[in-house]
């Protein structure tokens, strides 16, 4: 979760700088070339803000100008519907395969049964209120991080909040791309978690012992996807509040771990 280029670390936004885009251009998006007296800085110009799918386009083709918008609008809505949609598209995508994986130790036919929709319908529910939670950790730590106690606390939470909404997207997309490789397979060639978590190969699953469903839901959540997310969010936070790289990484690692614990669960 990289093509982000590096920001400033001493850089810390107001409540009142961040309602400009021309403040947060100037200074969450200052280049190198201000460290050296040799060079004359000019200018940066100024940021539009691209509001709605645009913004979801910029943060995986432009994740600066992703972020100058995010700091002048607080935007978050957008980014928390494809997200979802993405989440719950891909588990619908995967249910015939799950359905096969629970069926095949007992020899049953796969079915849908009460009991099946209703655990599928509580764990699309349970993962949604994780996603949000996650969201809120990340929004309340990075803003503790540059307003503790300050009055620029509450707009700085919905500047980050809005920051991990899209930042989450990568990953998203990731879950939907799985469950698209899932759903174009026969759902009865699959017969473990193992076989499910690696159809498309792109997690530390494929290092885990084909028969240990835990390690499997463990490992899984560690991905190229999330990875992509969790940079995203870290130098989104290093740029719009200078926080500094390695407690900007920490928030969101400990997230992505904390959920891959209670993957451990089920």
């Amino acid at each position: 979760m990289l093509f982000v280029r590096r920001f400033p670390s001493h850089v810390h936004l107001g409540a009142a700088e961040l309602g400009s885009p021309a403040a947060v251009t100037a200074k969450a998006f200052r280049g190198r070339a201000a460290n050296s007296p040799a060079v004359q800085v000019q200018p940066e110009p100024e940021i539009e803000p691209r509001r709605g799918l645009a913004l979801l386009l910029d943060i995986l083709i432009a994740p600066r100008r992703a972020y100058a918008t995010i700091a002048a609008t607080r935007e978050w809505w957008p980014a928390g519907v494809v997200v979802f949609a993405c989440l719950i598209a891909s588990w619908i995508l995967s249910a015939p395969a799950l359905l096969n994986i629970a069926a095949y130790p007992v020899h049953g036919a796969p079915r849908f049964t009460s009991t099946v929709i209703g655990n599928l319908a509580a764990y699309i529910a349970v993962t949604l209120m994780w996603q949000v939670f996650s969201w809120n950790i990340v929004g309340s730590m990075y803003a503790n991080f540059c307003a503790a106690g300050r009055p620029a606390f509450r707009l700085l939470y919905r500047t980050f909040f809005a920051l991990a909404a899209a930042a989450s997207l990568p990953s998203a997309l990731g879950t939907l791309a799985a469950g698209i490789v899932v759903r174009a397979h026969d759902p009865t060639a699959y017969h473990s978690m193992n076989q499910l978590a690696n159809s498309l190969p792109l997690s530390l699953a494929v290092f885990a012992a084909p028969n240990n469903t835990r390690e499997v839901g463990f490992l899984s959540n560690f991905d190229l996807p999330t990875m992509w997310s969790v940079l995203l969010t870290a130098y989104g936070g290093r740029a719009i509040g200078g926080i500094k790289l390695v407690p900007a990484l920490i928030v969101p690692c400990a997230v992505v771990l904390l959920w891959a614990l209670l993957s451990t669960l089920t």
